[in-house]
């Protein structure tokens, strides 16, 4: 639930999850920027700043192909997500929107992230203010993914079934997505997470989830499983510590 109503950065990390699921130079790239931002923290709170210059140079390297990464998978990801929401819900045009921290900057060909030599220069003219707070308050760190529909953000104003819908169907387009560019089916664990859907939703929403390997869900007794459960389904009961098949 907190990807879909918890604090930035909880949508960052579900994010940069489905990056580094088969994108390997990300993981580095990832790594190295926090690497870069906790040594420029460092020296901001210990107020020893001849470094600056060399931190600013790497952090915009590493951030702008950060910045870069999440937005292209962002683009691809939201197709998966806006049509899942409609199918499942009937809500039209529920869009997952990204705002990158260093701007983007609008020219006659059109929108375009800024270039490094851009962003050093941004990062100079913030050098006071970071100074102060003793952090830096700019960078990949601090990009913010909220939910949009209309124009507006959804989540304030969206019911908690919808807000755990959200949630929910972040899991099953991060599964299409991880699909879509590796080729591979996933392995899915769905533990009693449809409890506030109602049975129409939860079937329509397990017949959208992708092929995979394999998929074990969990749920309370009197689930209704037997309305989307398959030929090759397996009922496994649970009581006082003892299973058995149903």
């Amino acid at each position: 639930m907190k990807f879909a109503t918890g604090e930035p950065e909880h949508r960052r990390f579900f994010l940069d999850q489905s990056l580094t699921m088969y994108d390997a130079l990300y993981i580095d790239d990832l790594r190295n920027y926090k690497k870069i931002l906790k040594s420029r923290n460092t020296i901001l709170k210990e107020e020893k700043y001849d470094m600056l210059d060399i931190y600013d140079m790497q952090l915009a390297e590493k951030g702008l192909e950060i910045q870069r990464k999440r937005k292209m998978a962002l683009f691809q990801f939201n197709e998966i997500f806006k049509k899942l929401y409609f199918d499942i819900s009937g809500i039209e045009n529920v869009n997952i929107a990204y705002y990158p921290s260093w701007k983007e900057i609008k020219d006659e060909v059109g929108n375009r992230f800024p270039t490094k030599d851009e962003i050093i220069f941004h990062l100079k003219n913030k050098r006071e203010q970071d100074k102060i707070m003793g952090t830096t308050l700019s960078g990949p760190h601090r990009d913010k993914i909220v939910f949009i529909k209309d124009g507006k953000f959804f989540i304030p104003n969206a019911s908690t079934g919808q807000c755990r819908l959200t949630a929910l169907l972040l899991r099953v387009s991060q599964a299409v997505y991880y699909t879509r560019i590796t080729g591979n089916n996933p392995v899915l664990l769905m533990d009693d997470v449809m409890l506030e859907l109602d049975p129409d939703k939860r079937a329509r929403l397990t017949a959208m989830l992708p092929e995979y390997d394999q998929l074990f869900c969990t749920f309370l007794p009197g689930e209704p499983y037997e309305r989307y459960k398959k030929n090759t389904t397996k009922i496994l009961q649970i009581k006082n510590g003892e299973w058995y098949e149903n």
